[in-house]
């Protein structure tokens, strides 16, 4: 993906994010943790949904499409959601999307995709994100 894919697709989600703590709306009370979401790289092994909670028997999130290896999510937080498996009950709140086949670049959030099938839950176990 170009360099300039991402600056955009970063500035995008900061932008929004601002917005709706001006606005006051209901995401505001659930700022992000982070001042500006983490991008991470889908792993090959399993395809990724997006859900609009952090449990597998939630809704997708409309309009996405499953993530496959080499697909990016911008996450921010963690939180302690639906097991599944034995895959544990970590999920992340993923502020953005990016498709590696150079495909569409969804946003609007928050959304859920669950840890261990994006990175193994390695921004959770590295502490690179925090708890939400």
């Amino acid at each position: 993906m170009p360099s300039w894919s991402r600056r955009i697709a970063k500035a995008v989600v900061a932008a929004a994010t601002a917005a709706a703590a001006v606005a006051g709306s209901t995401a505001a009370a659930h700022a992000s943790p982070l001042p500006e979401p983490v991008w991470i790289y889908v792993q090959p092994g399993h395809g990724v949904g997006v859900y609009t909670q952090p449990y597998a028997s939630s809704a997708k999130a409309p309009w996405i499409s499953d993530l496959h290896a080499g697909d990016e999510v911008a996450i921010d937080c963690w939180v302690a959601g639906g097991q599944v498996g034995n895959f544990g009950d970590v999920w992340y709140r993923t502020q953005a999307v990016l498709y590696a086949g150079g495909g569409s670049t969804s946003y609007g959030a928050p959304w859920w995709t669950f840890a261990p099938y994006v990175d193994g839950a390695n921004a959770f176990h590295q502490k690179i994100v925090p708890p939400c």
